[in-house]
């Protein structure tokens, strides 16, 4: 996971910094660097806990048991749902799928259209 700091700066530069948010219904690409999904929300929830605690062992056991997957860079996905924390995903060729993967909100970006 990663941790974002911005500075307090006039409201204009400030516009152009915001990234735009995700929706369902919106295609996205997985963000810059290693990310994660899991089958369930509290599956993602559970192995960020293992990061944050350092248990290596623990985290690396979700993946073992396919409880969890790194997310592919160069494929596209369809938002589902959408909390404050944690998006419901699936591929974007699914198109009747209704039951996603999870993963942090950090790890997909917008590609810029709606499907």
């Amino acid at each position: 996971m990663a941790l974002a700091i911005t500075a307090c700066s006039d409201g204009e530069s400030q516009k152009a910094a915001t990234p735009q948010r995700l929706k369902p219904e919106m295609l996205a690409t997985a963000a810059p660097g290693a990310q994660m999904a899991c089958v369930t929300e509290a599956d993602l929830l559970q192995a960020i806990t293992h990061s944050v605690k350092g248990e290596k062992s623990k985290f690396a056991g979700m993946f073992q048991n396919f409880s969890c997957m790194q997310l592919p860079q160069a494929q596209k996905y369809r938002i589902l749902s959408v909390k404050s924390t944690t998006i419901e995903f699936t591929h974007a060729s699914n198109t009747t799928e209704s039951v996603g993967m999870w993963a942090d909100i950090s790890a997909l970006e917008p590609d810029g259209s709606i499907r």
